[in-house]
């Protein structure tokens, strides 16, 4: 029974202390849905593959088994197709010869070129702006003169006469 135990616990503590490879990996995020590919797949292809985004599964692939959950749109032992621009994580344990495991940190980053009619947008709102300004100006110039008409407002030239 000490055996075991032992052997229980040098076998937990070694998989406590395996080393996980983390690397992080960039992508363009375009309108639409995303594929983020696993390279070198080929070494993955028998091992547990669980794909996370935020710490929510979103999607998993296993030997016979594969799981899709949203915003996941497909799931493959190579890559994993999401709607949407989404950090996710894929963590791949494989259990041959000895226990390994690797991350990859996938973050998107949107590609949103500004476009034409975003430009458009923007000159509507200037000439908005523009055109509010004018009318609240207009809306005082009237006043005051309202104002000075029922009040027998007078300027006072302070200047000499010349005749």
């Amino acid at each position: 029974m000490i055996p075991r135990v032992l052997f229980t616990l040098a076998s937990f503590f070694y998989v406590v202390s395996a080393y996980v490879s983390q690397t992080t990996v960039k992508y363009s995020c375009q309108e639409g849905s995303q594929v983020l590919k696993l390279d070198n797949a080929s070494r993955a292809i028998d091992c547990e593959q669980t794909w996370t985004a935020e710490s929510i599964p979103i999607g998993s692939f296993m030997a016979g088994s594969v799981e899709c959950n949203i915003p996941c749109i497909n799931v493959t032992a190579s890559e994993i197709v999401i709607s949407g621009c989404v950090n996710a994580t894929l963590t791949v344990i494989c259990n041959q010869e000895h226990l390994a495991e690797f991350r990859i940190h996938y973050l998107g980053i949107p590609n949103n070129p500004l476009t034409l009619q975003f430009f458009k947008k923007i000159h509507r709102h200037r000439y908005g702006i523009c055109a509010s300004a004018m009318l609240l100006l207009l809306i005082f110039v009237v006043f005051s003169i309202q104002y000075c008409k029922s009040h027998h407002c007078t300027i006072k030239n302070t200047e000499p006469n010349h005749v």
